[in-house]
């Protein structure tokens, strides 16, 4: 047998009836409640009330009666028992429509005598429309919460008939009844007719089968209703043409069962909002919910202490309508970190987040205040939460990421000229890294520069000893990932000046791809530091005060003489190269260092310079006219004591010839530390050289054109084994010469 679940209507009423003063006995009390339900099985309302107590020492008997309609019916009451035993009665129908029962109580003596009879009882229906349910689907079939279609209307009727549902706005009200106390008309139209004379079946025996329809709180336009209470009109009319009832809203007159019920709405729900702890340094799903309608979805993560007040911003002119009050500890507004929009549909969403604020700028870690808030564009009807009122609706986001830090910095002594391995520290993340080396007597902030807009964003703050803001001599950058690493020093300045021997403040600092800054080894953004030491000494004799920037040929100045052609010189034909000898205790500082030939017009010649750490070499790129010859040499070495020369000399006759002394390699031995060896031919004509082994393999063919007398060879990029060759330089006359050219390592 089905489980039927059905809505008990009980009139509870307690009368006492003096049946008369003289007599002094009391009239039978009525029931004190009635009931009717109809039963499919039988196709009968079965009506049943409450039993009464005799006043007296008497018998109670009832008496039963009807009318068509419901209880607002203005029809006729017909008597259908009398005398009943008991507390129930089945009123088989002969046509299935609204019908409203009343009872009454008869008391008799036990010798059969009437002796009083109640009043009739209060009155209770039995809808052809019945067992209604209005809710929604799986986990919330007792309210509005689900996905798409927001209210479901579930119902029974007693037979198969033809229905009708409309909706009216919350303002309407009934304007007139029928004689049957249906609704006749409405004070207003309905916004949304949801079925119309659609066939519906009868309440089945055995069968979990309900008449189901659905309204998606949008009108006849297909827009959104606002919040409110609505009401909701069932009508049912018979399938055949006998008449029953009048409908003035469709002009019918088969109507034969109508409920008026109310519809409270909350257009757009928001519910089930959680977070996941963000743990990497990428996009992740971190924010859940759930939507009941299409909306704009705000997401707002606001700064750790915010709290929320008990209410959002309900003014629908303000720019915040619909969103949290936030405020901090002392009751200031706070704005938030960061604000996602989206626009969803109905249903269940996730978010993603790489916990960066509005600027792109990551979060530390910590736990976070966030709310949700949702709205229709077009209406501007706000979401409500769970229980549909308008309180936030909020969480707490963690981020949890592992922390950029800085360990482990060391710095010891730099010995040689040359990069050295002396800086040492470890990291925690991927990210990029700077060592800075400050001036000697650089102190440090105890604590880093954490203003974002700033240049200086994740530095240490320099200062010298008068408190002001220093800046380093040398920035070394690299791009590392999570290790331990070496970084190398050639203890030079940004400007390429060698620093002098002394213990210079080093400090550290990292920021990764996001631009969170690194902290040190306990989690603390104090600057990471140290010192390295600078201790060239032994390399060099040259006195560290003189720092004399003049000429100075017997000072502590590099030595420079011209080697070739001699100074002063008078010779017949334009030399192919320029060598010039410089020697010197320290290394020299070529990138400090220059040489210029200018002819007797003071015009630069163009050519190519080469250098290695005792000598210049100038290759004119051609020959040039008979004249004088001005060179002038700076040599600058890493101390920065430098010496300034010049050298004149002559050349007498035109451009020189191809010949055996204008021929020549360098360095030779070679190559120099680049790699590469030039060759210097005299003449102004094409040439090629040829490179061979002592056994006459070729190993190297290189053409040269004769607008320049120099041609260069890189041995190393050809993998060429130490030892001695052979070069020959051939012009294209077919007058060739042959030298040697020693190659080492």
């Amino acid at each position: 047998m089905k489980k039927k679940i059905k809505i008990k209507k009980k009139l509870f009423i307690f009368v006492i009836c003096i049946i008369g003063v003289k007599s002094g006995l009391f009239a039978a009390a009525s029931p004190a409640w009635v009931d009717a339900e109809f039963e499919p099985d039988g196709n009968y309302n079965l009506v049943s009330w409450a039993d009464v107590d005799p006043a007296g020492d008497g018998e109670v008997y009832f008496n039963v009666r009807r009318k068509v309609g419901n209880i607002f019916s203005s029809q006729a009451w017909n008597i259908i028992a009398t005398w009943v035993d008991g507390t129930e009665y089945r009123d088989h129908l002969s046509f299935n429509t609204d019908y409203a029962y009343s009872a009454q109580s008869v008391e008799v003596s036990t010798a059969g005598v009437f002796l009083s009879s109640s009043s009739w009882s209060g009155m209770v229906s039995s809808y052809f429309i019945h067992d209604i349910q209005r809710g929604s689907y799986a986990d919330y079939e007792d309210n509005q919460m689900n996905y798409g279609p927001t209210w479901r209307v579930r119902y029974q009727m007693q037979k198969d008939a033809f229905g009708s549902i409309r909706i009216y706005r919350s303002t309407s009200s009934v304007n007139a009844t029928t004689p049957y106390g249906m609704p006749a008309s409405f004070s207003s139209d309905p916004i949304k007719e949801i079925v119309k004379h659609v066939p519906r079946s009868e309440e089945l025996l055995d069968s979990s089968w309900w008449n189901i329809d659905e309204w998606d709180c949008r009108d006849d336009t297909g827009t959104l209703v606002n919040n409110g209470i609505y009401l909701i009109s069932l009508n049912a009319y018979h399938y055949s043409a006998q008449s029953h009832d009048t409908d003035s809203v469709e002009n019918r007159d088969d109507r034969i069962g109508n409920i008026v019920m109310t519809l409270p709405v909350d257009v757009i729900r928001l519910w089930d909002f959680y977070t996941n702890t963000l743990k990497g340094n990428e996009k992740m799903e971190v924010f859940h919910y759930k939507l009941t309608a299409d909306a704009e979805v705000k997401i707002r993560v606001y700064p750790q202490g915010t709290v929320f007040e008990t209410h959002v911003d309900t003014h629908p002119a303000s720019s915040s309508y619909g969103e949290p009050i936030a405020k901090d500890s002392s009751g200031n507004a706070v704005t938030p970190l960061r604000e996602l929009t989206y626009y969803r549909g109905d249903g269940e969403h996730t978010e993603m987040w790489d916990g960066t604020n509005n600027k792109g700028i990551p979060l530390n870690n910590g736990i976070y205040p966030t709310a949700i808030m949702a709205r229709d564009p077009n209406s501007n009807i706000v979401a409500t939460n769970k229980e549909g009122n308008d309180h936030p609706v909020y969480t707490n986001v963690t981020l949890d990421r592992a922390i950029l830090r800085l360990s482990e910095f060391t710095a010891s002594t730099l010995s040689s000229f040359y990069d050295e391995e002396i800086f040492s520290f470890s990291l925690s993340n991927p990210a990029n890294v700077k060592i800075k080396i400050y001036p000697k007597e650089t102190t440090f902030d105890t604590y880093i520069d954490t203003d974002t807009a700033s240049s200086t964003y994740g530095e240490p703050i320099a200062r010298d000893s008068s408190g002001n803001i220093v800046s380093a001599y040398k920035t070394l950058n690299y791009f590392k990932t999570a290790g331990d690493y070496k970084a190398s020093c050639n203890g030079t300045k940004d400007n390429d000046d060698y620093l002098l021997d002394g213990l210079y403040p080093v400090a550290i600092m990292a920021t990764d791809d996001y631009g969170r800054i690194a902290s040190n080894a306990e989690g603390n953004f104090y600057p990471v530091w140290s010192k390295m030491s600078i201790n060239r000494s032994a390399d060099t004799d040259d006195a560290s005060g003189d720092s004399s920037e003049e000429e100075n040929e017997t000072g502590a100045g590099p030595i420079v003489a011209l080697g070739a052609p001699s100074p002063d010189s008078i010779i017949e034909q334009f030399p192919h190269s320029i060598e010039l000898n410089i020697s010197d205790n320290s290394p020299i500082n070529w990138s400090k260092s220059y040489v210029s030939v200018k002819n007797s017009n003071g015009e630069n010649l163009k050519g190519l310079v080469q250098k290695n750490d005792t000598s210049v070499v100038f290759w004119p790129s051609v020959a040039s006219p008979a004249g004088s010859y001005t060179i002038d040499v700076e040599a600058r070495d890493i101390y920065g004591f430098n010496t300034r020369k010049s050298f004149v000399f002559t050349v007498a006759n035109s451009p020189g010839s191809f010949i055996k002394t204008n021929i020549k390699s360098y360095p030779n031995p070679g190559p120099d530390s680049s790699g590469k060896i030039t060759f210097g031919y005299g003449g102004e004509e094409d040439v090629v050289i040829k490179i061979y082994t002592l056994t006459g393999s070729l190993v190297k063919t290189i053409n040269s054109p004769g607008s320049i007398n120099f041609a260069i060879w890189d041995c190393k990029e050809d993998g060429v084994a130490p030892g001695l060759y052979i070069y020959r330089v051939e012009n294209k006359s077919g007058k060739s010469v042959t030298k040697k050219l020693v190659i080492g390592r």
